[in-house]
C-alpha cells in the first residue's frame, strides 16, 4: 500500500493532479534527453520493500540504506537486506514509515518515521532502539529531517519544532522557533549544515541560519520587492555546494544562496511552451530533493516534473521525464530524493517508481548512423567494413553500398552498383575495403567480386573501379571466388585477397599474380579455403586466419602451410576472424571459440573465453590500441583486454549498451584503427567509434566487507554473553574464536561498487591454508572444511567493473584452539604419567630380564656362530662375484683388441699387397737388363763391337729401355711407400696398446686419438663416416695411456655404432687455461639416445644392444677410468638429432 505524505505536505496533495497533467505535457513536448547511459531501476522484484522511496542514505563503510514507506532497506550492491518493525520486539524498527535518515559522528544510524518516533540502529549488535519524543514539551511522533553537527549533538526536525538530541546525556532539549509562530506552524522540513558549521532550517515560512555557536539566528524571507530575497517562504531542499553556495529548493525553483554578499539567485525552469500550456494551472517549480555530481552540475528532483540537470556555469538546464513507451528512462515523475553516492552515482527515490541508479561518468562512445531521409547519413545501419584513408577520410561498407564519411566536413557520399555503368561498383553489399600504398581504393562484395578504384583516392577525382572476377576471362583479373572476405594491402603496393574459395595475390600494377587453395590430399596446402583476415607479424611472416585454424605463407616454397600445434588440437578446427600482434611479440587472435593467445616463438598457445571474463565467446574484432591494450568486438559489446603479470587476475572491461553503445552486435571484419589512434568498429546499428585514452572508466576503488558468515551452513547469531562466536556484526569484526569442533567455515563478501556490481571481481585467500589467492568472478563466498586447529587469517581483495582493484581489501583473523588433548599441558601431564608407568615396568622387568639373562646369552653365541657361518659364504661369495666382475672386464677388452685385430690385419693386408704385387714386374725388369749385360758381353768376347753394338741398340729399342729404367724407379718408389705405411701402422699399434705403459707419464692426446681413429679407419671407410677435427694446441697430460686410449675407442665405437651407416662424427680438443684441464667432445649425427637411457649408460651391465651382441661394460669402464684420472664425462644427446661425449682431464695429476 502506498501512503500519501504528512499533513505538512497537503498543498503538494492539492496540486498533485496539476503535476500529472504537466507531465503528460512535458513528455509530448520534451527535447531529446542526452544522457550517457540509461536508468537502472530496481524495484520490488528486486528485493525492494517497496517502490516509494522517501530517503536515501550511504553510511560510512558504503552501503546505501533505502527509507520507504514500508521498511528499511540495506543494499549491499547485490541484495537488499529489509528491516520492519515487528510488535513484540523492542529491537525492531520503530515503524515501517520512513522519513529521514541520518548517520551521527560515532557511526550510529538514525531513522526518522512518521508517526513511529525517532530509533537509531547499531550497526555492531545489529539492533534498533527507539527514543521517546512524544512529551509535554513536545507532542509529535513525525519526523521529517535529522542532521547530526558532528559536535555531540543530533537535530531532529519534526512537524511540531526543532529538538536537540545530545548524545552525552541522550537529554532531548526542545529548540523553539519564535520567528514562526504558533507551535503547529514551526513544522521543519529540512536541516543541513554547511562547512562553517551553520545549521540551515527549511520551513513553510522560510530559510532560518542559526550560527555555530546555536545562538545567532538570521531568519530568510522572500521580499516581493527585492528580487535579490529568497524566492518562495516554502523550503523543501537544502544543499550546499561545492563552491560553498547553499541550493535551496523551493516551491517555485531553485535558489542559490551567496554568502559573501548574503543575497540569492533565482532560478526556475518552466519553458515558454510549459508555460502556455499552463498559464492558469501552474503553481511553481518546486524542487523536492537537490544532489551535486563530481562536475558541480546539480541535479533537482521534482514532485511531479521530472529529474532536472542544471549546469550553474552555463545556467543550462534539462529537464528528464518519464515516458510510458520508452525503456531506459526514469520511472516517475515524482522525485522524493537524491543522492550522490562516493562512486559520483546518482540514486533517485522516487514516489511509485522504485529507487533509480544513474550513471554520470561519460564515456565517449560516438556513433555513425542510418538516419531516414538524411543526405549527412549512411545508406545503411547494417556496416561490414571501415577503413580510414590517407587523407582521414572514412570509408565505410554496408549492405546497401559503399559510404565514404568526411569528419571535417561531416559529408557523406554513397557509391552503388549501376547495372547499366561497367565502372561502377560491381555489387552493393560491401565486406571489405582497403586502400593500397599508391592510393587505390579495393572493394570486396559479397557475390560480385573485387573492385579496384580507377586513380587514387588522393586525386580528388571522381571514384570509377574496375572490376575482377571469378567469371572474367581476362587472367590477370581473374579471381578464384567472387565472395570476398577480407582484404589485406602490403607496403609494396601488392594485396592479399581473402575469399570464400582460397586466397589471390594481387600485384602494384594490378594483376592476378598468383592463387592459393586448400588440396585435401596435401597437407601441407592452406588449411581451409575460407580466409577471414590477412597479418604480417615484425618477424615477416604473412598469417591468414581461415575456417580451420590458421596458416602462414612459405616464401621458399611459395605456398600457405598450415600451424600445427600439438598440445592444441583443436585450434586447427577453430574460425580465425582476426589477429593482432602486441609489444612483446604475441598474436592474439579472434575466434569462435574465444580469444587466443600465441607466443612469440609461435608453439605455445593460451585460450581466454568467458570464464575469465570475456563477454563472449566468439571474437570478431582484434584491435590493439596505442597502450597496449586490445580492443575486441563481440556479439555481446566490446571488451578492453590488457594483459596483467598476475595471470589468475581478470584483465577484461567490457562495455554494451548501458554504457552507451548503440548495439551489441558488432560484425565480421568490421573494424580498424585511424592515423590518430581512433578505433573504428562496425556493427548492425551503424559505426562505433572512438579515442581509446577518452573511454573513462569507474575509477572508484570499492570497500570491501564480509557480510556473512556460517558455521556448518549456518548464519551465526550475534549474541552477548559468549554463546556465540560472533558478539557484533562480522562486518565489523576483526577476530573470531571458535573451538576445535567448528571448522566448517563458510565467509560471504562484498564490494561496495554499484555499478555493475556482476562485473566486480574477487580474490581471497586462507592465510596458513591457502598457497595462494584465488580469483574469481560472480561468486561471493568462500568455504572451508576440516581446518585443524591453529590461527588463520582471511583476507579478502576485490575491483569494481572496470578493474580498479582495491588491494587492502578486509581481512578477519579466526583462531581455532586445539582440544584438550592438543595442549602442551595434557602433553607434559601424559609424560609424567607415561615415566612412572616406564618406571614401574622396568622395576617389574628387570628381575624377569635378568632371569632370561643366561637363555639370551646362550642364543646370542649360537648366533654369532651362524652370523660368522654366514659371514664366511658372503666372503666366498664375493670373491666370485668379483672374478666374474674382471672376467667381464676382460671379456670386454678382448673384445676391443678383437676389433683392433680385424683392423690391423686388413691395414697391415694393403701394403703386403702392394710389396707382392711389385715384385714380379720388377724380377722381370731385372732380367731384362740382365740380357742386355749378356749381350754386352757377348759382344765384347767376340770383339764385333759395331754389329754387338747394334744389336744392343736394337733390343734397346724393342724394350722400351728408357721406360724399362723408369718403371724400376717406380717400383722402387712402391716398395718404399708400402713398407712406410706399414711402420706407420705397426707405430699406431703399438701407441695405441701402450701395453708396456703402466705407470703414469706425460701423454699426447692428439696422438692417442690420431692412433685410436687409425685403428678405427676401415670400420669408418665401410660405413661412409666422416671424421671432423678442430684441435686446440694441447698441453701434455699426465695419465695412463693405454688406458685413455681405451677410452677414445670405446666412444668412437658407440659413436660408429650409433650413427649406423653414412654420418659425421665431430671431434674438439680444447685447453680451458682457467681451470687448467683439456677437453675432448666427440658429438656424432646419430640416432640420439632417449632421457632414461642417458641416466644409465655408465651403469655396469647396461645396454641396449641385442643379446650376445655387447657386453654393457664399454662405458662403465670409460666412466671407471676418466675417474681414475679425476675427470670427469658430460653426455649431452637429442633422440633423432645425435650424441655429444665430453671428457674432461686434468693436466697435472695429484700423487696419491
Amino acid at each position: 500500500m502506498i501512503t500519501a505524505p504528512s499533513p505538512v505536505s497537503q498543498r503538494r496533495l492539492r496540486t498533485r493532479w496539476l503535476w500529472c497533467v504537466l507531465g503528460w505535457l512535458v513528455a509530448c513536448g520534451a527535447q531529446a534527453q542526452t544522457l550517457p547511459h540509461p536508468f537502472r531501476t530496481f524495484s520490488v522484484e528486486d528485493g525492494l520493500s517497496q517502490e516509494v522511496v522517501t530517503a536515501l542514505l550511504q553510511d560510512r563503510q558504503g552501503f546505501l540504506w533505502i527509507g520507504t514507506q514500508n521498511g528499511l532497506n540495506r543494499y549491499d550492491a547485490y541484495d537488499f537486506t529489509q528491516f520492519h518493525h515487528v510488535p513484540d520486539d523492542s529491537l525492531s524498527l520503530a515503524g515501517d514509515f520512513i522519513r529521514c535518515l541520518a548517520e551521527d559522528e560515532h557511526g550510529l544510524l538514525w531513522i526518522g518515521t512518521d508517526g513511529h518516533g525517532l530509533c537509531t540502529y547499531d550497526r555492531r549488535l545489529q539492533q534498533f532502539r527507539t527514543l521517546p519524543l512524544y512529551t509535554t514539551l513536545m507532542p509529535s511522533q513525525q519526523i521529517l529531517c535529522l542532521q547530526p553537527d558532528g559536535r555531540g549533538s543530533v537535530w531532529i526536525g519534526t512537524d511540531r519544532g526543532l529538538i536537540r538530541f545530545d548524545l552525552r546525556t541522550e537529554e532531548l532539549v526542545p529548540f523553539p522557533l519564535p520567528e514562526l509562530g504558533k507551535p503547529e506552524a514551526q513544522g521543519i522540513q529540512q536541516l543541513a549544515q554547511d562547512h562553517r558549521g551553520n545549521l540551515w532550517i527549511g520551513t513553510e515560512r522560510g530559510l532560518i541560519r542559526l550560527d555555530s555557536t546555536r545562538r545567532t539566528r538570521h531568519h530568510f524571507q522572500h521580499r516581493p520587492d527585492d528580487a535579490r530575497s529568497l524566492g518562495d517562504n516554502t523550503i523543501f531542499a537544502v544543499h550546499e555546494s561545492r563552491t560553498g553556495d547553499l541550493l535551496i529548493g523551493t516551491a517555485q525553483g531553485l535558489d542559490v544562496f551567496h554568502p559573501a554578499t548574503e543575497t540569492f539567485t533565482h532560478h526556475t525552469f518552466r519553458t515558454d511552451a510549459l508555460n502556455a500550456h499552463l498559464a492558469d494551472l501552474f503553481v511553481g517549480d518546486e524542487i523536492n530533493a537537490i544532489a551535486e555530481d563530481s562536475t558541480g552540475t546539480y541535479w533537482l528532483g521534482t514532485f511531479g516534473g521530472g529529474l532536472i540537470r542544471f549546469d550553474p556555469r552555463t545556467r543550462q538546464s534539462e529537464r528528464l521525464m518519464h515516458h510510458p513507451d520508452s525503456s531506459g528512462g526514469l520511472t516517475s515523475n515524482h522525485i522524493y530524493t537524491l543522492l550522490t553516492d562516493r562512486a559520483g552515482l546518482l540514486w533517485i527515490g522516487t514516489y511509485g517508481g522504485g529507487l533509480a541508479q544513474l550513471n554520470l561518468t561519460e564515456i565517449r562512445f560516438h556513433h555513425l548512423r542510418h538516419r531516414p531521409g538524411a543526405t549527412a547519413s549512411l545508406p545503411s545501419d547494417e556496416v561490414y567494413a571501415v577503413w580510414e584513408d590517407s587523407t582521414r577520410a572514412v570509408w565505410i561498407g554496408t549492405d546497401n553500398g559503399l559510404c565514404r564519411y568526411q569528419p571535417q566536413k561531416n559529408e557523406y557520399t554513397t557509391w552503388r552498383n549501376a547495372p547499366d555503368d561497367p565502372l561502377s561498383l560491381s555489387g552493393d553489399t560491401i565486406f571489405s575495403v582497403v586502400q593500397d600504398a599508391q592510393g587505390y581504393l579495393w572493394v570486396g562484395t559479397q557475390n560480385s567480386g573485387l573492385n579496384r578504384s580507377t586513380h587514387p583516392t588522393w586525386l580528388g577525382t571522381p571514384l570509377r573501379f574496375r572490376r575482377y572476377s571469378s567469371t572474367t576471362t581476362t587472367a590477370n583479373r581473374h579471381l578464384v571466388s567472387n565472395k570476398i572476405l577480407t582484404l589485406y594491402p602490403e607496403r609494396d603496393g601488392t594485396v592479399w585477397v581473402g575469399t570464400q574459395q582460397g586466397v589471390n595475390h594481387i600485384s602494384a600494377g594490378g594483376r592476378v599474380v598468383a592463387r592459393y587453395q586448400h588440396q585435401p590430399a596435401d597437407s601441407l596446402s592452406l588449411s581451409d579455403n575460407a580466409v577471414f583476415c590477412f597479418f604480417r607479424d615484425r618477424q615477416g611472416t604473412l598469417w591468414a586466419g581461415t575456417g580451420q585454424g590458421l596458416s602462414y605463407f612459405d616464401a621458399a616454397q611459395n605456398t600457405f602451410l598450415p600451424l600445427r600445434l600439438a598440445h592444441t588440437p583443436a585450434f586447427s578446427t577453430s574460425t580465425c576472424y582476426a589477429i593482432a600482434e602486441d609489444q612483446d611479440g604475441n598474436l592474439w587472435l579472434g575466434s569462435d571459440r574465444g580469444l587466443y593467445q600465441l607466443d612469440p616463438a609461435r608453439t605455445q598457445l593460451r585460450t581466454y573465453t568467458t570464464e575469465h571474463g570475456l563477454p563472449y565467446n566468439v571474437v570478431f574484432g582484434v584491435v590493439p590500441d596505442q597502450d597496449g591494450a586490445l580492443w575486441l568486438s563481440t556479439n555481446k559489446g566490446l571488451s578492453r583486454f590488457a594483459p596483467l603479470a598476475a595471470e589468475e587476475r581478470m584483465a577484461f572491461v567490457n562495455y554494451n549498451t548501458p554504457n552507451g553503445l548503440p548495439c551489441e552486435a558488432f560484425n565480421i571484419g568490421a573494424w580498424h584503427r585511424g592515423h590518430d589512434g581512433a578505433l573504428y568498429f562496425g556493427c548492425t546499428e551503424g559505426v562505433t567509434w572512438f579515442q581509446p585514452d577518452q573511454v573513462r572508466g569507474n575509477a572508484y576503488v570499492p570497500p570491501v566487507y564480509i557480510t556473512g558468515f556460517q558455521l556448518f551452513y549456518e548464519p551465526v547469531p550475534i549474541t552477548t554473553d559468549g554463546s556465540s562466536p560472533l558478539s557484533q556484526s562480522i562486518s565489523t569484526t576483526d577476530a573470531i574464536r571458535l573451538n576445535y569442533r567448528q571448522n566448517v567455515l563458510d565467509f560471504t563478501f562484498t564490494a561496495l561498487n554499484y555499478l555493475e556490481s556482476d562485473q566486480n571481481q574477487y580474490a581471497y585467500m586462507l592465510e596458513n591454508f591457502d598457497e595462494r589467492w584465488s580469483y574469481v568472478r560472480g561468486k561471493r563466498n568462500a568455504t572451508y572444511t576440516n581446518l585443524d586447529p591453529g590461527t588463520y587469517v582471511f583476507r579478502v581483495k576485490a575491483s569494481n567493473n572496470d578493474g580498479v582493484w582495491n588491494e587492502t581489501g578486509t581481512a578477519l583473523r579466526i583462531i581455532i584452539p586445539p582440544p584438550f588433548y592438543q595442549t602442551a599441558w595434557f602433553y607434559v601431564l601424559v609424560a609424567l604419567v607415561a615415566t612412572s608407568g616406564i618406571a614401574l615396568l622396568i622395576h617389574v622387568r628387570t628381575r624377569a630380564l635378568q632371569r632370561n639373562k643366561r637363555v639370551l646369552e646362550q642364543r646370542v653365541q649360537e648366533r654369532t656362530e651362524e652370523v660368522l657361518a654366514q659371514k664366511e659364504k658372503l666372503e666366498r661369495t664375493l670373491e666370485h662375484l668379483k672374478a666374474t666382475q674382471l672376467q667381464l672386464v676382460e671379456s670386454e677388452k678382448m673384445a676391443s683388441l678383437g676389433q683392433l685385430t680385424a683392423g690391423v690385419a686388413h691395414e697391415i693386408n694393403n701394403p703386403i699387397n702392394f710389396v707382392s704385387g711389385n715384385v714380379t714386374p720388377l724380377q722381370r725388369d731385372i732380367r731384362d737388363l740382365l740380357a742386355i749385360l749378356q749381350q754386352y758381353e757377348q759382344a765384347v768376347a767376340q770383339q764385333q763391337l759395331n754389329g754387338a753394338f747394334a744389336q744392343v741398340e736394337s733390343l734397346k729399342r724393342e724394350l722400351d729401355f728408357p721406360f724399362l729404367i723408369e718403371e724400376i724407379h717406380h717400383l722402387l718408389d712402391g716398395i718404399a711407400e708400402g713398407a712406410q705405411r706399414t711402420a706407420t701402422i705397426v707405430r699406431g699399434l703399438k701407441n695405441f696398446s701402450r701395453l708396456d705403459e703402466d705407470d703414469l707419464k706425460p701423454t699426447d692426446l692428439h696422438e692417442g686419438l690420431d692412433s685410436t681413429l687409425l685403428i678405427l679407419n676401415h670400420e669408418l671407410r665401410r660405413k661412409r663416416i666422416n671424421v671432423e677435427s678442430s684441435h686446440d694446441s694441447l698441453p701434455q697430460v699426465w695419465g695412463y695411456p693405454g688406458q685413455l686410449n681405451q677410452v677414445f675407442m670405446n666412444i668412437l665405437t658407440n659413436a660408429i655404432q650409433a650413427i649406423g651407416q653414412q654420418g659425421t662424427i665431430f671431434i674438439t680438443t680444447r685447453y680451458h687455461a682457467a681451470t687448467d684441464e683439456v677437453s675432448i667432445s666427440v658429438c656424432d649425427t646419430g640416432q640420439g639416445m632417449p632421457e632414461e637411457v642417458k641416466r644409465r649408460i655408465f651403469e655396469p651391465f647396461f645396454t641396449t644392444k641385442e643379446v650376445g651382441v655387447g657386453t654393457g661394460l664399454g662405458l662403465s669402464i670409460t666412466f671407471g677410468i676418466v675417474e681414475k684420472h679425476h675427470g670427469r664425462i658430460e653426455v649431452h644427446s637429442t633422440p633423432g638429432v645425435g650424441t655429444e661425449f665430453i671428457v674432461y682431464l686434468p693436466v697435472r695429476q695429484s700423487v696419491a
